[in-house]
């Protein structure tokens, strides 16, 4: 499944585990008309998360605060799906 935050700039592939208990994100962004790798990792029902930022290290760069306070906006939703998604599966 693909989520558009278009107000945080930033796009969602997400993918529920077999086992229903965590939910994987793999988040992107337009950058000078470019779509990079933002963050990819995952949320698990005890709502322990582990994230990976860019590729291949882990330098996030901003170019005005907005986008550095979406950043905290955009991981509260991925809670929110993760949520959505591994209850709704019986998890």
């Amino acid at each position: 499944m693909t989520i558009h935050y278009d107000d945080l700039g930033f796009t969602v592939e997400v993918e529920v585990h077999e086992n229903g208990l965590s939910v994987i994100f793999t988040v992107t962004r337009e950058c000078n008309e470019e779509t990079e790798l933002f963050l990819k990792g995952y949320v698990r029902s005890d709502h322990c998360s582990n994230w990976t930022f860019g590729e291949p290290n882990i330098m996030v760069h901003f170019c005005e605060k907005e986008e550095a306070v979406n950043v905290g906006s955009l991981l509260g939703r991925l809670y929110e799906e993760a949520d959505n998604l591994m209850y709704s599966k019986g998890g």
